[in-house]
């Protein structure tokens, strides 16, 4: 019979792992709470992480190895969020031909395949890996854990890192408080020059109208001007002619005053003045 149709219980039978009565044992407490039978084993005590994990392998036809042995490339490391390998107990390994492989101790957690999926945009595979080897590799290449940032906070190694953060943030906070001041400041300033400038536009607009205002006179004036100089022509014009009548006339009368005509002028006017030529 094939190892992946047989039960975990049995496989750690066969492995001489535990014995018939601890797997009875293991099986009741499987069914009297939520834990899976490797979980119950390992809780009485009748096997390791290892063993379960070992079976598991078996079980599923995947291979078993620890995550802690290898040397993980950082940019399969990115390519899964810590808050997602810590959630599922995963830990990628390797990435190949649009693939990435993940060390888990639960196969059947299609949950954390999908959501590494999802993440990655690869197909998962996956290998088999006990808990204890994971959370060690996820420490080793995620970091330390909030564990470990409590415990040293409690010893003192960072209270000074802290009291730095602490300090730098009142400098930030009092640099902000001088920038809000400044930027009121300016914003004062732009209001007064905005109404400065909105008087100088109104000032602007009454110059412009006046300056129309003078232009339509100017224009007024100058045709009254172009009419006097019409009507000053018009009047030179018949001035001029007049002088020319003139002018004829006394030629014509000049023509007219003969000596015959003087003479006979001359008698009528003696006459009139009471003067008679004596013989």
């Amino acid at each position: 019979m094939e190892q992946r149709h047989k039960l975990l219980g049995t496989i750690l039978l066969e492995m001489d792992v535990i014995n018939d009565k601890q797997l009875e044992e293991g099986l009741n407490l499987h069914r009297q709470s939520d834990k899976k039978v490797g979980e119950a084993l390992q809780e009485l005590g009748f096997c390791t992480s290892e063993d379960v994990c070992q079976a598991l392998a078996l079980q599923s036809g995947l291979r078993y190895l620890d995550p802690t042995t290898i040397d993980i490339p950082k940019e399969v490391i990115r390519m899964v969020p810590e808050s997602l390998v810590r959630e599922h107990t995963i830990i990628p390994i390797a990435r190949e031909d649009g693939r990435i492989t993940i060390a888990t101790s639960d196969p059947f957690d299609l949950f954390a395949q999908d959501n590494v999926r999802f993440a990655t945009n690869a197909e998962v595979e996956c290998v088999i890996a006990s808990r204890e080897s994971i959370l060690a590799a996820i420490e080793r290449n995620y970091g330390v854990t909030q564990d470990k940032i409590d415990e040293a906070l409690e010893q003192g190694v960072l209270t000074r890192q802290v009291e730095q953060v602490s300090e730098s943030r009142k400098a930030t906070a009092s640099a902000q408080a001088e920038v809000a001041e400044r930027l009121r400041a300016v914003q004062d300033e732009l209001s007064d020059l905005r109404r400065e400038a909105s008087g100088l536009a109104a000032e602007r607009d009454r110059l412009a109208a006046e300056m129309d205002r003078l232009g339509r006179e100017l224009k007024q004036a100058s045709a009254a001007g172009a009419a006097l100089e019409q009507q000053r022509d018009a009047a030179q014009a018949a001035l001029g002619a007049i002088t020319a009548e003139r002018d004829r006339l006394a030629e014509v009368a000049a023509d007219h005053e003969t000596p015959e005509a003087f003479s006979g002028a001359s008698a009528d006017a003696a006459k009139d003045r009471g003067e008679v030529d004596r013989p």
